[in-house]
C-alpha cells in the first residue's frame, strides 16, 4: 500500500508543480484585469460544478458495499446533471455578466461551462480509480493530460496572442483528455438505463458530502466573487485588484491544494476503508496530523521569509502587488493543514452533516470579511479570512475530537515537532537576509538552503525532540537509509517510542485486508518484538531482525509481480528466527488480501510456543477464516484459538 501512495504523492506534486510553471508562464501574457475575470468565471463555475454533482463520487468511494447498480445510477445522475448545468450557465451568463458589469465574462462563462458535462462523464471512472487507490493509473491520465492541454494548447495559444482564452481551451481540453484517460484505465461498464432505487442510498450520503464541498469551497472563492462586486471604483480597476487578491490567494493556497489532494484520495479512502474500527482511525488521524505539521509548518515558515520572491517566482512582477496579501493568508495555512485531516475524517466516518454546518458558518465569515474589507483594503479581507480560519479549525478539532474520542489537546501535541521543525527552518532561513532583496531566487535558495543545515543539524544532536509518543519520522526514514552514523543516530530517538508505527499505518491505509478486517497497526507498534520460532544465537535481536528485513524489503521493491513476492517471502521466512515485528513489515509489502493470510498462516504454523502463536493469530484475526487456516493447523500441535 506505500506503493500507492508514493505514487498518489508522485501524482499531486508533478500536478502542482507543472501547473506553477504553467500559470507562470502565462503570467508573461495575461494582465491582471485577464486574472479578476478568470478567477471569477472559475469560482462561480466551481461552486455550480459541485452542485452539478451532488456527491455522488464521494458516495461511491466512502460506500462499503458497491454494487453494479449503484454504479450505473451514479453515470446517469451525473452525466444528466452535467448537460443540465452546461445549458443553465450558457443561458444564465449574460445575468451574471450584468451583475459585474463587464460583458467580457459571457463568454468565458459559456466556454467554461462545459466542464460540467465533461465532469460528470468522467466522475464514475475517476471515483473507481480512487475506490481502488489505483494512484499509478491516475498519475498517468494527469500527466499526459497535463502536457498536451496546458503545454500545446496553453502555451501555444499564449504565445500565439490568445490572453484568457489560452488559460480556457487550455482547461476544457485537459478535462476532455482526463476523461477519456479515466475511461480507458478504469475499464469500468455501464449496464443498463438508470437503476432508480439505487440512487437513494448514494443521495443520502452524498446531499450532505455535497453542502460540504459547497460550503468547502465556496469559503475559498467567495471573497474573490464578494471583491469583484463591492471593490470600488471602474470595472476595470475592480478587475486588476481582484486579480491581485486572487493571485495572492493562489500562492497561499500551493501548499493546501498539495494537503487537499492527498488527503481527499489517500486519507479520505483510507479512512473509509477502517471506518468501522475506532481504533484504527485514531491511530490513522493522528499519525496524519503528526506528518502533516511536519510538512506544512517549515513551509510555511519559508514562505512567510521570502514571500517577495516567490511572488516575483511564481506570478513575474506584474503581481508584486499581491506580496503583502501572501504574507497574512499564509499565517492561516498553519491551521488548514490541521483542517484538512480534520475533514478526511468527518467524511470517512459519515459526519459531513455537522461538518457542513461548520463550513457554512467558515463561508459567512469569510464573505463578510470580503464584504467588509472592500471599502478598507485587500489586506482587512485578508486579515478577516485568517481569523475566520483559526475559528474554524478550533470547531473542527471539537467535532472530530467527539468522533474518534481524542481529547482535542492530545491532537494539538501531535503538532508540536512540526512546530520545532519550522522554528529551525526559520532560524536558518534568516540566513538569505545577507544577500541584497533584488538578488530575487539567489536569496530563496540560500535561505531555504541554511534552514536545509539547520535542520539536518537539529537532528543529529537531537532527535527526540523531532518525535511524539509514538510517531517519529525521523526512525521512519532510518529504515531507509544506508548503514552509517547518521541511520544509528535517526533510528534510535531516546523519547520516540515505536517510531515505525505510524509511518506504516499512514502507507496502509485504505488496505481493508489489514484495517476493516484485523488488528494490524497493533502488530506494528509492538515495543517489545516477540520472537517466533527457535532462537539462533546472534540472529534474532531486535536490531539484527530490522536490518534483516529493510535489506530483505529492499529485494522485494526489484520484483514487479505480487505472485514473485510471495514466492520469495515462503523462501525467505522457512529457516529464520522472525519477530512479530518483521512478520508485520513482509505482510505490508503485499496488496492481496489472499496472499497475504497465506502468508500470515505460513509463519503462524512455522511457530513452536503455543501462546506466541496464539498473539499472532489473534493479531492477524486468522479466526475470522477459521475454515481456511485449519489447512495450516495439520502442520503444528495446537488451536491458536
Amino acid at each position: 500500500m506505500g506503493r500507492s501512495v508514493r505514487w498518489q504523492s508522485i501524482n499531486v506534486a508533478t500536478q502542482v508543480v507543472l501547473q506553477i510553471v504553467f500559470l507562470r508562464v502565462l503570467g508573461a501574457y495575461l494582465v491582471p484585469g485577464e486574472w479578476g475575470l478568470m478567477g471569477i468565471a472559475l469560482a462561480i463555475v466551481g461552486i455550480i460544478e459541485i452542485f452539478a454533482q451532488i456527491g455522488v463520487g464521494p458516495s461511491l468511494i466512502q460506500r462499503k458495499n458497491l454494487e453494479e447498480r449503484h454504479i450505473a445510477a451514479a453515470f446517469w445522475l451525473s452525466t444528466l446533471l452535467g448537460i443540465v448545468f452546461t445549458a443553465a450557465i450558457y443561458f444564465a451568463a449574460p445575468a451574471v455578466a450584468n451583475i459585474y458589469g463587464d460583458m467580457a465574462l459571457v463568454p468565458v462563462l459559456r466556454w467554461i461551462g462545459l466542464s460540467f458535462t465533461l465532469a460528470g462523464l468522467a466522475l464514475v471512472p475517476r471515483s473507481i480509480l480512487l475506490r481502488r487507490m489505483d494512484f499509478q493509473s491516475l498519475f498517468w491520465s494527469s500527466l499526459s493530460s497535463m502536457l498536451l492541454a496546458n503545454w500545446v494548447v496553453g502555451i501555444g495559444m499564449a504565445i500565439a496572442g490568445y490572453g484568457l482564452w489560452s488559460y480556457a481551451v487550455a482547461l476544457i481540453v485537459q478535462n476532455a483528455l482526463l476523461g477519456v484517460n479515466f475511461w480507458w484505465r478504469a475499464r469500468v461498464r455501464i449496464r443498463g438505463g438508470m437503476p432508480w432505487a439505487a440512487l437513494q442510498p448514494l443521495l443520502r450520503y452524498g446531499t450532505g458530502s455535497t453542502l460540504f464541498n459547497v460550503f468547502n469551497y465556496g469559503a475559498t472563492k467567495l471573497d474573490v466573487l464578494v471583491l469583484g462586486y463591492f471593490l470600488p471604483g471602474t470595472a476595470e480597476s475592480r478587475m486588476a485588484r481582484t486579480g491581485l487578491y486572487e493571485r495572492g490567494t493562489y500562492v497561499m493556497g500551493l501548499p493546501i491544494t498539495m494537503l487537499g489532494k492527498l488527503s481527499d484520495s489517500v486519507l479520505f479512502s483510507g479512512m473509509s476503508s477502517v471506518q468501522s474500527d475506532p481504533k484504527a482511525l485514531e491511530r490513522i488521524f493522528l499519525a496524519g496530523v503528526y506528518y502533516v505539521m511536519w510538512l506544512v509548518v517549515p513551509g510555511v515558515v519559508l514562505l512567510e521569509l521570502y514571500s517577495r520572491e516567490v511572488v516575483l517566482l511564481l506570478l513575474g512582477p506584474a503581481l508584486l502587488g499581491s506580496v503583502p496579501i501572501v504574507q497574512i493568508l499564509m499565517l492561516g495555512v498553519l491551521v488548514r493543514g490541521l483542517v484538512k485531516v480534520c475533514d478526511a475524517l468527518v467524511r470517512a466516518v459519515d459526519a459531513v452533516w455537522a461538518a457542513a454546518a461548520i463550513k457554512g458558518g467558515f463561508m459567512l465569515w469569510v464573505t463578510a470579511a470580503a464584504w467588509w474589507g472592500a471599502t478598507i483594503g485587500l489586506e482587512a479581507v485578508a486579515w478577516g479570512v485568517v481569523a475566520g480560519t483559526v475559528l474554524q479549525c478550533a470547531f473542527m478539532l471539537g467535532l472530530t475530537s467527539r468522533r474518534v474520542g481524542v481529547r482535542a489537546g492530545r491532537i494539538l501535541r501531535k503538532a508540536i515537532p512540526g512546530l520545532v521543525v519550522g522554528a529551525l527552518a526559520g532560524l536558518g532561513g534568516v540566513a538569505g537576509y545577507a544577500l541584497p532583496e533584488d538578488w530575487g531566487v539567489a536569496r530563496l535558495a540560500l535561505g531555504s538552503a541554511a534552514a536545509g543545515l539547520v535542520l539536518l543539524g537539529g537532528t543529529i544532536a537531537a532527535p527526540w525532540i523531532f518525535a511524539q509518543g509514538e510517531h517519529a519520522l525521523l526512525a521512519d526514514l532510518a529504515g531507509k537509509l544506508p548503514d552509517g552514523r547518521l541511520k544509528s543516530r535517526w533510528s534510535r530517538p531516546s523519547k520516540a517510542g515505536g517510531a515505525a508505527a505510524a509511518l506504516g499505518m499512514l502507507l496502509a491505509l485504505g488496505s481493508p485486508e489489514l484495517s476493516g478486517q484485523s488488528a494490524t497497526p497493533t502488530a506494528i507498534t509492538t515495543p517489545e518484538p516477540v520472537l517466533i520460532g527457535p532462537p539462533e544465537p546472534g540472529q534474532c535481536s531486535p536490531a539484527v531482525d530490522r536490518l534483516q528485513v529493510t535489506a530483505f524489503e529492499t529485494e522485494l521493491q526489484g520484483i514487479p509481480f505480487q505472485e514473485k513476492r510471495l514466492e520469495a517471502m515462503f523462501t525467505w521466512t522457512q529457516n529464520r528466527c522472525l519477530t512479530t515485528y518483521a512478520a508485520t513489515r513482509l505482510l505490508h509489502n503485499l496488496d492481496d488480501e489472499v496472499q497475504k493470510l497465506d502468508l500470515a498462516c505460513h509463519i503462524v504454523s512455522k511457530m513452536k510456543h503455543p501462546e506466541q502463536a496464539s498473539e499472532l493469530a489473534s493479531t492477524f484475526n486468522l479466526k475470522r477464516y477459521r475454515q481456511r487456516f485449519e489447512t495450516w493447523l495439520g502442520q503444528t500441535n495446537f488451536a491458536p484459538w
